[in-house]
């Protein structure tokens, strides 16, 4: 068995040099990214007993603590050779389809294999160039050339947070705050239950404070019938300082607020009425992941030049592709507290850590279209005609 290193800017490169100097029926063992492009490791009249001449350090290890039996060690790199080329080949994949995609002009190798490769492929998920470079720092290392959830989640947690709802155990004012249409009292009706369950009833009040919008009030209503809540509905045009007062007799007020007008300026106002209770306050801005990502900046850079919100992203059950949203929340650096994936009470809403897990799988999801079905199975086509 013959085993040789190639080196080249891009992998289309190496994998010509492969086939012009040892032929089709040679097998690519591994494949890794170095300065200045890609390097593959190769080996003709493959024999597994000598996998040890591609891991010498395995040798070494193996010289040092004896002699091992044949027949097992050979079971052994048999497993590992099928994984690594498994891992191979789905990279390689991979790497074929950035290469194909790769903007002219752009020269091969100029950028780092893997951080292109991520690039690349958030892009495609619908992540902003702003968001990409704010996230690429982030993500913790890992093999391969795919991003996945746990190294996204990961970047995600630094840059919007790893807590659950502050002050939700401990008791404070809960006001969601939002456009309208967003799940803004299907998301007050979910901690409601959540409290319930955890609490007294007689700890907690409901304030419905959506006096524009028809049927509003009975929502709440209905809930707090349900769980022996008490449930005040305000005006408010006129009466909104009585949530001051309802503050200082419940130990946990959760407020549901109208979604049309200015809800900035509502929710400023909200803040300086509960700060003569002494209470804190916790606003909870909530938006739809299926809304239009330049709506979304819209409203997140309106309340936050009053106040620093903590984010609800809901609908996710709703959103064909997610990545547009996840990016601009990383670009205005606000911090996630909860997501929603549907109207069940409670089930649907995700605390804390889970949420950013659940946020970050969501984004990963490709947008499923018939020519991106039809560009994988090119891909899978190209990389088996060149591992052939």
């Amino acid at each position: 068995m013959e085993i040789r290193r190639y080196s080249a800017s891009d992998t289309r490169s190496a994998m010509r040099l492969v086939r012009a100097e040892m032929g089709s029926d040679a097998v690519i063992l591994s494949t890794k990214p170095i300065a200045g492009g890609v390097e593959l490791v190769t080996a003709s009249d493959y024999d597994p007993d000598l996998l040890a001449s591609v891991h010498p350090e395995k040798s070494e290890a193996t010289s040092d603590h004896g002699a091992r039996d044949e027949s097992a060690a050979s079971d052994i790199a048999t497993d590992e050779v099928q994984r690594e080329l498994s891992a191979t080949v789905r990279d390689l994949r991979v790497l074929l389809e950035r290469e194909a995609r790769r903007q002219p002009g752009t020269a091969p190798g100029t950028r780092n294999p893997q951080a292109a490769a991520f690039t690349s492929q958030l892009t495609e998920l619908g992540f902003g160039a702003a968001a990409i470079r704010r996230l690429l720092p982030h993500v913790p290392s890992t093999d391969g050339f795919m991003l996945t959830t746990e190294p996204l989640t990961a970047a995600l947690a630094s840059l919007l947070g790893n807590d659950s709802l502050p002050g939700l155990d401990d008791g404070g004012v809960f006001a969601a705050v939002g456009p309208t249409g967003v799940g803004k009292t299907t998301t007050i009706a979910k901690l409601a239950v959540r409290l319930a369950m955890r609490h007294s009833t007689e700890d907690i009040a409901l304030v419905s404070t959506d006096s524009s919008r028809l049927g509003a009030h009975h929502q709440l209503g209905s809930l707090g019938r349900l769980l022996a809540i008490p449930v005040f509905e305000l005006d408010e045009a006129s009466d909104l300082t009585e949530i001051a007062h309802i503050a200082t007799e419940r130990p946990w007020v959760l407020v549901d607020t109208a979604g049309s007008g200015d809800t900035a300026a509502r929710a400023q106002q909200l803040a300086r009425i509960v700060e003569r209770s002494g209470r804190p306050l916790s606003l909870l801005l909530t938006l739809a992941a299926n809304a239009q990502p330049d709506f979304l900046t819209a409203v997140m850079k309106r309340h936050r030049q009053a106040l620093t919100p903590s984010i609800v992203l809901t609908k996710l059950d709703e959103c064909p592709l997610a990545g547009p949203a996840v990016g601009r929340l990383i670009e205005a650096a606000l911090p996630l507290v909860c997501a929603s994936t549907g109207p069940a009470i409670p089930e649907d809403l995700v605390l804390g850590p889970d949420s950013l897990a659940l946020v970050a799988h969501a984004a990963l999801q490709p947008l499923p279209t018939a020519r991106q079905s039809t560009d994988t199975a090119r891909i899978d086509r190209e990389v088996q005609h060149e591992c052939a």
